[in-house]
């Protein structure tokens, strides 16, 4: 890479075994709030307005600055490093969700005020995500297999936390009342605050030319990149095919199912289940197997199950399908972020890994707003076929990336692949 200026260059970090539990332990513990107040708030907002559309602009007013500024977040996380920004926006966004019920116990907060606070929540949001992935080369170093590892632990506790969360808020809104539900997502980012203080500081790097300020720097690497771009292709069918599929369990359950509220829960617990196991999987194999030939299998592994939702297969059906696909999901998100991660070199990072978090995120709102007029128009059986022949074509694409790269050319050496 040219125009190297003067700095110091950073050696490979060493593995720390504290910091990796530390940071496990604080994306758990803030997932887990995090899950507990998707729950909670829009059940807050239904139950004290009685609007259907109330409560989903609040769902999506934290969503919206997370798309619109994931990539001046790659920027931001690039310049202040991804310890800093993590703690800075655990710390901004422990404030602001305490607000929320500390305004309604007040008597002062009305809906435009809970819009604006759920707002500022996703701007904090943004940062944070494009430094999750950032932080794991600092803590482990830039070892292909030792990223994988982590970022399968990663994997772990996020889906943990989705699966224990939304299970945790129902039982406790019966006994404190949704609002209150939110202190204790407001406690577990102070919690993760305090361990996410256990993470090394960032390392200082040498200064290139492509490390210039400006929020499409990681867009136009990803142009000029074949591998990236091929990753950033799947990661797009994939954020716009799954958030569809997760929005049909409840429309196919009330079609099919007899609108049993209990058969819709252990649908979407049947896929969390599937995850966790995943999970598992993912940090026994993650050590052992190439990451692209991982992904690349899990792909064709999840892509199978779906082809039988086009058939109106009962309940039980439906959920072995999904725990078999939910099983894969780790697999593919483990492989496919430790080669974009180390594929890039460490000064781009944050703006990549902001970038594809970014369209990702552009690409499940999409598939969101699509999901209902599909089954309305074109029925569960069509859509379905199209989800099946999507997740396909997603499979034979990183089967390809797979067998072009078979060893991925890493950014160790500071060489653009």
């Amino acid at each position: 890479m040219t125009g190297l200026a003067a700095g110091a260059i950073a050696t490979p970090a060493r593995a720390r075994p504290r910091a990796v539990r530390a940071l496990i332990a604080a994306e758990t513990l803030s997932g887990l709030g995090t899950q507990m107040t998707l729950v909670a708030l829009p059940w807050f907002v239904l139950a004290t307005s009685h609007s259907a559309t109330k409560t989903s602009a609040v769902l999506a007013a934290e969503l919206v600055p997370v798309a619109l500024l994931g990539l001046p977040g790659g920027s931001l996380a690039s310049r202040l490093g991804a310890r800093t920004t993590m703690r800075a926006a655990d710390l901004s966004r422990a404030g602001l969700v305490a607000l929320v019920p500390l305004l309604q116990h007040l008597g002062a907060l009305s809906f435009g005020l809970l819009m604006a606070i759920v707002f500022a929540i996703g701007c904090f949001t943004a940062p944070y995500l494009a430094s999750q992935r950032v932080v794991l080369p600092e803590i482990v170093g830039d070892d292909e297999h030792a990223v994988a590892r982590a970022n399968s632990l990663v994997e772990a506790a996020t889906r943990i936390a989705a699966f224990a969360g939304p299970a945790a808020a129902g039982m406790l809104i019966a006994v404190v009342g949704a609002i209150d539900v939110l202190w204790l997502d407001a406690g577990s980012y102070v919690a993760s605050f305090l361990l996410l203080g256990f993470l090394p500081s960032s390392r200082r790097r040498a200064r290139t030319a492509d490390d210039r300020p400006g929020v499409l720097t990681g867009v136009r690497h990803v142009a000029r990149d074949q591998l990236l771009g091929r990753l950033f292709v799947a990661s797009l069918l994939y954020g716009f095919l799954f958030p569809v599929l997760i929005a049909a369990l409840p429309l196919v359950t009330y079609a099919r199912y007899g609108g049993d509220a209990v058969t819709a829960g252990w649908l979407y617990a049947s896929w969390g289940a599937g995850s966790i196991a995943g999970s598992a999987l993912a940090f026994r194999l993650a050590g052992s197997v190439e990451p692209l030939r991982l992904g690349a299998l899990a792909a064709v592994a999840a892509a199978l199950p779906l082809w039988p939702l086009a058939l109106e297969l009962p309940a039980a059906g439906v959920a072995a399908m999904m725990l078999a696909s939910g099983v894969c999901i780790p697999l593919i998100n483990t492989s496919y972020w430790t080669v974009i991660t180390l594929h890039t070199p460490a000064e781009l990072r944050a703006h990549v890994l902001s970038a594809l978090v970014t369209a990702n995120l552009l690409a499940g709102a999409v598939g969101y707003a699509l999901a209902g007029p599909a089954f309305d128009y074109a029925g569960f059986g069509a859509v379905f076929l199209v989800i099946a022949g999507a997740g396909s074509a997603c499979a034979v694409l990183l089967v390809r990336v797979a067998r072009l790269e078979r060893r991925p050319a890493l950014a160790n050496d500071g060489q653009v692949g």
